[in-house]
């Protein structure tokens, strides 16, 4: 299965892009703060919310596989940026994340081994985590064109 989105960035705005996933639409920006106009999430949010959503619907895959009951799941994540490397002001520090916390709550009748167990499946088998903590080749192209070869 291939996944894809598209991005393009919105004419006479600082920084808003507009993204296409699937049959969605939605509009990417960044603070103020940082040049935007925060009228959508960072990609950095936008990172970090795909890794909390991915998570919760393993949980629910794999809680059903075992046949466990769970009567929620929430996450928070968070990650730590240093904008300084992102717009090439001095900064030792890379553009990425430095670290992420995730934190999850499981509640439900089982006991507690039996989350455990569900926890570590659904780091083992959650798409986005393996993308986050496995390096994954990514095949850049970059194509330039004049003003009168845009439609």
């Amino acid at each position: 299965m291939r996944v894809q989105a598209s991005a393009r960035l919105i004419p006479d705005t600082p920084l808003q892009v507009s993204v296409t996933a699937g049959r969605h639409s939605f509009v990417a920006d960044e603070p103020e703060s940082y040049g935007g106009t925060d009228v959508g999430p960072s990609p950095g949010q936008m990172m970090l919310a795909a890794l909390g959503a991915c998570q919760i619907m393993t949980f629910q895959i794999w809680a059903r596989k075992l046949g466990l009951r769970m009567d929620g799941v929430e996450v928070s994540v968070s990650g730590d940026l240093d904008p300084q490397s992102w717009i090439g002001e001095e900064s030792s520090n890379r553009p990425g994340f430095s670290q992420i916390l995730f934190k999850a709550t499981v509640t439900g009748p089982e006991p507690e081994e039996r989350y455990a167990e569900l926890a570590r499946l659904v780091d083992e088998h959650c798409p986005i985590m393996d993308s986050l903590l496995d390096v994954v080749p990514v095949l850049t192209e970059v194509e330039f064109k004049s003003p009168d070869q845009v439609s």
